[in-house]
């Protein structure tokens, strides 16, 4: 996830591009979830690349990764993200980069959020009957939520949501 600094509404950067670059040590492969109809799709919530990144706006991708048959020990490496610019201030192109290492403790340590959002990505997957969806039966997508969830509300009605297609067989 990328989010844009400053006060909610100003323009901290614009023609914001991302690039992901996979440490080909660690990741055998890996697709973004949600663009399989369409390789060229880029963006979130029909904002073309390129588009004004603002205080508090927030550019959210997934990917499903599988990880290579022997993982380096050396190497933690996961990915290394790029962020190309404009500064809103000066107009100057600038680029802000940072690697992302892995602790290597898999899923059932991963966070609340990621949990959550694993599980919204793979419902998503099996409603839209993706080629690409997860083996993962319905019960255990509603348990990743549930952990997920906390006390949000909003993340308990989707829980809810999740449970009744399940019941409902689609």
């Amino acid at each position: 996830g990328v989010k844009g600094a400053g006060p909610a509404g100003s323009v901290a950067a614009r023609e914001a591009r991302v690039r992901v670059d996979f440490n080909p040590a660690r990741v055998r492969a890996w697709r973004l979830i949600g663009f399989e109809r369409d390789e060229a799709a880029l963006g979130v919530n029909g904002l073309a690349a390129g588009e004004t990144l603002r205080g508090g706006d927030t550019v959210t991708a997934l990917y499903e990764l599988l990880p290579q048959d022997t993982l380096p020990a050396e190497d933690r490496t996961l990915l290394t993200l790029s962020l190309d610019y404009r500064a809103a201030d000066t107009d100057g192109q600038r680029v802000l980069t940072r690697r992302l290492e892995t602790e290597g403790a898999g899923f059932a340590r991963a966070s609340a959020d990621l949990k959550f959002i694993a599980a919204v990505a793979a419902f998503g997957l099996h409603l839209r009957d993706s080629r690409e969806q997860p083996e993962v039966p319905l019960e255990d997508m509603a348990a990743w939520a549930r952990e997920g969830a906390g006390n949000d509300e909003l993340r308990l009605d989707w829980v809810e949501l999740m449970r009744a297609t399940e019941t409902l067989g689609l």
